[in-house]
């Protein structure tokens, strides 16, 4: 509600991409899912990661002071290869 009133309330959403993955990239990140890295669902190609160097929308919110968190994987991003930390992508493990 602080931010909504100090802010701006964001209403409405183009999706960058009729499937999933691609769409919250685009989401997340503020540009085209082909400019993240993120171009198809399909894991098994690796088309489905985000950059690893791309800044997220938790980059810039956590570097303003603001506490982000991640949703579980399957809801908000792909899962990562075990060797890729969570906080690589701008978003700490959530705390339930």
């Amino acid at each position: 509600d602080h931010l909504a009133g100090e802010g701006t309330v964001l209403s409405e959403h183009y999706s960058g991409s009729p499937v999933c993955a691609p769409a919250r990239a685009a989401l997340i990140t503020g540009r085209y899912p082909q400019r993240a890295g993120v171009i198809d669902t399909w894991d098994h190609l690796g088309l489905d990661r985000l950059a690893l160097d791309e800044i997220t929308l938790a980059d810039v919110f956590g570097s303003a002071g603001y506490a982000t968190g991640r949703p579980p994987a399957e809801v908000a991003l792909p899962p990562q290869p075990p060797s890729v930390s969570t906080k690589s992508s701008g978003f700490p493990p959530a705390r339930h």
